[in-house]
């Protein structure tokens, strides 16, 4: 089974933009991917499309054998360009909130993960080298550090 498919894509917003036209590739798992492009390409389209977070206009997505807005935070993670961090929270809290689409809005906002989630944070901020500034500001940090943080958000 191919780790990710498209088959005749096509994003189009309002009437007169097309972001992706006919896109269709075959990723295996395992496979190393580059998307390149210039800008306006629909590089970030296509991977909005391909995490759940945009629908296509046309054609199919499956990502895992599943559509991945099915999917969408379960098995599908993005770490976008900028790092969306919340600036006041430490890196820990921030890789919390990977969490969020599974935890619900009230005991995120209480703060009130369970074990196995924070679990998952920590071993996440490990994963990336950044488990000694768990508890550290993230707008205290150096962007290398932020893009990891995001990274694991993304793990969690």
């Amino acid at each position: 089974m191919t780790a990710v498919e498209l088959a005749d894509v096509r994003k189009e917003y309002g009437d007169d933009t097309v972001a992706l036209r006919d896109v269709s590739l075959a990723i295996e798992p395992g496979e190393f991917v580059v998307l390149l492009g210039p800008s306006g390409a629909g590089k970030s389209t296509l991977l909005r499309v391909l995490n759940g977070l945009t629908p296509p206009t046309e054609g199919t997505v499956t990502v895992g054998g599943a559509d991945p807005r099915e999917r969408s935070g379960e098995t599908v993670g993005m770490v976008f360009q900028m790092h969306y961090l919340i600036e006041s929270m430490s890196a820990y809290r921030n890789a919390l909130t990977g969490a969020l689409g599974r935890t619900g809005t009230l005991r995120s906002i209480c703060t009130a993960y369970d074990t196995e989630t924070k679990r998952d944070a920590l071993e996440a901020l490990h994963t990336v080298g950044l488990l000694e500034a768990a508890t550290q500001r993230a707008g205290s940090m150096s962007g290398g550090q932020k893009q990891r943080v995001g990274i694991a958000r993304a793990l969690v």
